[in-house]
């Protein structure tokens, strides 16, 4: 029974390990995509970033 037990534990880390693999891989395709736009708008997004730091400041 306890072998049982420890077998349904195991299946349920792998099963929560892989998704958060998968939420990882999102994640990780989600800010190549936010990277290669700063990459292609540099000045843009440095005026961004200044701005979101300024707004964090002043709230």
């Amino acid at each position: 029974m306890a072998k049982q037990k420890q077998k349904t534990i195991i299946d349920y880390l792998e099963a929560k390990m892989s998704g958060i693999e998968k939420a990882r891989k999102v994640c990780g395709k989600v800010w190549g995509k936010i990277i290669l736009q700063i990459a292609k708008y540099p000045l843009y997004s440095a005026i961004g970033v200044v701005g979101l730091i300024l707004l964090l400041f002043y709230l």
